[in-house]
């Protein structure tokens, strides 16, 4: 205050854009100056926390806005639970409060069925592969139905704490939603993301299918019979083959399983893509928010205000983290070895059209998906940094202590998805591991 009692004529010159900002006309005086400095609006529209007993008490007079996370994942919980994974009752209710998990269901019994079968195949193929030579090729089935398992086991412990983190997740949205509006297309967004990479995976999934079979073709002599049945599970399962002869009762089984282990394999990418366009959508409206008044001069409550509302999705973006990391780590080690075993794979020669076919599909989907879920991941990262260059902008008339506070914690802390903090997710990640990739199979 000793800076405007000092020169007046500062004071009129803040309340004169003071005027042009807020719309309504202030009166060129002191009046404006404790207006440009107080840390609450004038007419008692801050927006403070929300607890989670105002949450409730706010859900009971309303429902749930429908880009709220419990709402807008309800179509991708439900397409998890179909494929063994997140087994919670709950995800369809349109509030938080009914989510539950239990041990003893039937839900968790689908997981253990996914994550035993897996485990059975790992175990035939470690057997096969001492019998026959280890090589990095023998590596795929162990490598694949492996981190299926360790996929539905990380799924199942994500169940466990998914109602704590969309309690945490929830009073902090709603903060967001009531001071900069709803998302209306992330819901919309979010379903077409799901829809769009399920269908990709079943059809990467039908077009390895199609391949066995044609490669199974010549034993029969061109016949489609039951021996060419038994020749399609002896090159799909050679690790169950191998130990016994092909039955109906061994082979319908493994058939659902494959076609399980490949979609939980798919949704882990896409758990990881749909959670980060949530958060870097809450992200990206309070910067355009900033844009909008980017060198204009705007009250301190104004600072405070956006600098709490970052501070609450930086907290959520550490909380996320700390609950994803683990599947972000298996996420990107997956796709790296799968990367690598498809280029190893470019330098074999391909028996028929099928096989051509098979490959470039799954390999341009492998790399297209592994790129994306980068990207939105890293998005994050990206939508975190941009309120620097608002705040480098900010008058002097209006710098204060908040936009100072602001600004250190935009540019010191790192807000970003990591892999158990081995890395962090950003738009150069996808530089840093691709290049040594495939320079290591030149």
């Amino acid at each position: 205050m000793s800076m405007f009692n000092k020169n007046p004529r500062n004071v009129q010159d803040v309340s004169r854009r003071l005027n042009q900002v807020m719309g309504p006309k202030i009166t060129e005086d002191h009046h404006s100056a404790h207006l440009l400095l107080a840390n609450t609006p004038p007419d008692g529209g801050y927006v403070l926390d929300i607890d989670r007993h105002d949450y409730d008490a706010d859900l009971n007079k309303g429902p749930h806005t429908p880009d709220e996370l419990h709402v807008a994942l309800r179509p991708v919980l439900v397409l998890a639970q179909c494929f063994a994974l997140m087994p919670l009752y709950g995800v369809s209710s349109p509030h938080p409060k009914h989510l539950r998990f239990q041990w003893f269901s039937i839900r968790v019994l689908y997981t253990c069925a996914l994550v035993v079968g897996s485990i059975t195949i790992v175990i035939l193929s470690i057997i096969r592969t001492v019998n026959n030579g280890i090589s990095f090729l023998s590596t795929v089935d162990f490598v694949f139905f492996g981190s299926s398992a360790i996929v539905a086991l990380l799924f199942l412990k994500l169940a466990t704490e998914w109602k704590q983190l969309v309690d945490e997740w929830g009073p902090a949205e709603r903060k967001i939603i009531r001071i900069y509006g709803p998302l209306k297309k992330l819901p919309n967004q979010m379903r077409t993301m799901a829809y769009t990479v399920m269908a990709l995976a079943f059809a990467e999934h039908v077009t390895a299918t199609a391949t066995h079979v044609a490669n199974a073709l010549p034993c029969t002599g061109g016949e489609w019979n039951w021996r060419l049945a038994e020749a399609y599970y002896h090159f799909a399962f050679r690790q169950v083959f191998s130990q016994t002869e092909v039955s109906l009762w061994i082979a319908a089984p493994l058939s659902v399983l494959n076609l399980l282990v490949t979609c939980a394999w798919n949704f882990m990418d896409l758990f990881i893509m749909v959670l980060s366009v949530a958060l870097a959508a809450r992200f990206k409206q309070i910067n355009d928010k900033l844009e909008s008044v980017k060198g204009k001069v705007m009250p301190r409550w104004f600072w405070r205000q956006t600098r709490e509302s970052y501070n609450t999705l930086s907290c959520l973006t550490k909380r996320l983290d700390e609950t994803l990391s683990l599947i972000v780590l298996l996420s990107f080690a997956n796709n790296l070895y799968f990367i690598c075993l498809q280029l190893l794979n470019s330098l074999k020669p391909l028996r028929n059209l099928w096989q051509a076919i098979y490959f470039v599909f799954s390999f341009g989907y492998l790399v297209l998906r592994t790129a994306t879920v980068s990207l939105f991941a890293a998005h994050i990262f990206d939508e975190s940094k941009r309120p620097v260059s608002v705040l480098f902008s900010v008058p002097s008339e209006c710098y204060c202590t908040e936009v100072q506070r602001f600004l250190t914690q935009v540019t010191s802390d790192n807000l970003a998805l990591t892999g158990c903090r081995f890395f962090s997710v950003t738009r150069t990640l996808m530089l840093t591991v691709s290049i040594p990739s495939i320079n290591s199979n030149q």
